[in-house]
């Protein structure tokens, strides 16, 4: 068997989509804790921390959805 190499052409692309791939990664996880900060923001709240804050728990508690 012969070892084929790929041409430089395609190294460099693959090498490029690589690093569009990390850097959507990184957006993503950027993305998660921007929404976890607003759900967070959000369940804290005072208009609905009264709402659940007597029951202990928000769990359950599908209105607090509205």
């Amino acid at each position: 068997m012969e070892a084929r190499f790929a041409p430089w052409h395609d190294v460099l692309r693959a090498e490029e989509e690589r690093r569009d791939v990390r850097r959507l990664g990184r957006l993503g996880q950027t993305g998660l804790t921007g929404a976890v900060h607003l759900f967070v923001d959000e369940l804290f709240a005072p208009n609905r921390l009264s709402r659940w804050l007597p029951h202990a728990t928000p769990a359950g508690r599908g209105e607090l959805a509205a």
